[in-house]
């Protein structure tokens, strides 16, 4: 074998042993990143990716889809950057009143902090750790023959919603299942928790350039009057109707006094 070949023969080597290793990483360690929240979630091993999207336009910034071998099992991640997640931004910094409201508000099938409906909501919690405040529902519907049992976990980070939807097919989630899903909401990670960005009040901004406007107007009037007032006292003395020049000579010749 001359030295091209064995030089090939150890590229190919090298290349595969790369490529090897890269996809047992991606095999072992499967997981939703998305970028634009700093957020990334763990995909189950039995769970294959069927889709994933990412658009920087738009609310739906982030959506990617993923079902069981059989297909009776399946995982819904998206993050939407909407009015009502810019405006909140971060569901960390919620007092304990929001949290126990957004609760009992979701058990009825509404969300008062994304503007969210759910149908058949059957219970309702939240987990917190030192980034995210994560809530969590259970609910199920009939599909023709079929009782689909959903878990859905939402939180709002970095002003985006991020929402996980963990779906089952063949009745009532089991044990094992809601185990699943309690290890994919465990797994949800905010790399960077950002602060809320300094809002413009165009209302209060329009008022201090008013209230300075104003400010400024009356005070050149008041100069304007007092410049007014002073030189028309100016004019008014006798010594100064008359021109500087002539006024030391009319003096001296007697024509005016002091």
């Amino acid at each position: 074998m001359n030295k091209t070949a064995k030089l090939t023969a150890v590229v190919i080597a090298v290349i595969t042993v790369i490529s090897c290793y890269t996809l047992c990483a991606f095999a072992e360690n499967v997981y939703a990143n998305i970028d634009s929240a700093k957020v990334s979630v763990d995909i189950p091993d039995n769970f294959s990716v069927t889709n994933a999207e990412i658009n920087s336009e738009g609310v739906l910034r982030y959506n990617a889809s993923a079902q069981t071998a059989d297909a009776k099992q399946t995982l819904h991640i998206t993050s939407e950057k909407t009015e009502k997640a810019q405006e909140l931004f971060n569901f960390k910094y919620l007092s304990k009143d929001e949290i126990d409201n957004e609760l009992s508000s979701v058990k009825n099938g509404t969300s008062t902090l994304t503007d969210k409906s759910y149908k058949s909501v059957t219970g309702a919690s939240y987990k917190e750790d030192s980034s995210c405040i994560i809530f969590m529902l259970y609910n199920s519907a009939i599909s023709g023959s079929k009782t689909i049992s959903t878990a859905t976990a939402y939180t709002v980070v970095n002003g985006e919603l991020v929402t996980v939807t963990y779906s089952s097919s063949a009745g009532s989630l089991t044990v094992a299942q809601k185990g699943d899903f309690n290890s994919i909401v465990n797994s949800i990670k905010v790399k960077t928790l950002l602060a809320k960005p300094k809002s413009i009040d165009i209302a209060g901004t329009f008022g201090t350039v008013f209230s300075t406007m104003l400010f400024l107007g009356v005070a050149i009037i008041i100069l304007v009057v007092s410049y007014y007032i002073k030189n028309r006292n100016v004019k008014s003395n006798p010594k100064n109707r008359c021109a500087d020049k002539y006024y030391d000579e009319l003096i001296s010749e007697g024509i005016m006094g002091d």
